[in-house]
């Protein structure tokens, strides 16, 4: 599920402290419906952006 964070959440979350306010993350549907009920956050429609790997120029294969 993503999820735009409308608060700052203390402590950590798998190790790392959690992203600031206004961040777009994935995370579980139970724990982002958890967020959510608790107006912590609101679900993100649509999907994440696609990152496409790009050779740098001086990477490119010569033929």
């Amino acid at each position: 599920m993503r999820i735009r964070l409308l608060g700052d959440v203390s402590g950590l979350r798998n190790g790392k402290p959690w992203p600031k306010r206004g961040t777009i993350i994935t995370i579980p549907d139970d724990e982002g419906e958890a967020l959510c009920a608790s107006g912590m956050a609101e679900r993100v429609q649509g999907r994440a952006p696609v990152e496409k790997a790009t050779p740098r120029k001086d990477d490119t294969e010569k033929r």
